[in-house]
């Protein structure tokens, strides 16, 4: 099973290069990956994806989850990232 997911500003989670790890970051990427994960399933069975994406705004809040469309729409632009940039 692929996926790709697009997070910006999970929960304040300013991530800097070889900075401890921090227990609270790591628990909401798992959570957030698992999610798309099980959300992913659903989108395959209505044709879309296989492919997940999601943008959260700075408190964490989810704004857009949505598949890959290239297949169902034909559009080789249509990768789940920038249905992501285009719904938010």
């Amino acid at each position: 099973m692929i996926l790709t997911a697009s997070f910006a500003n999970i929960a304040n989670a300013k991530v800097i290069s070889n900075e401890k790890i921090d227990k609270i970051k790591v628990e909401t990427a798992s959570k957030i990956i698992t999610d798309l994960q099980k959300d992913m399933q659903s989108f395959t069975k209505n044709g879309s994806g296989p492919f997940v994406a999601a943008i959260y705004d700075n408190k964490g809040n989810l704004v857009v989850k949505v598949a890959n469309s290239v297949v169902n729409e034909q559009c080789s632009n249509n990768h789940a990232e920038m249905n992501a940039i285009k719904a938010a």
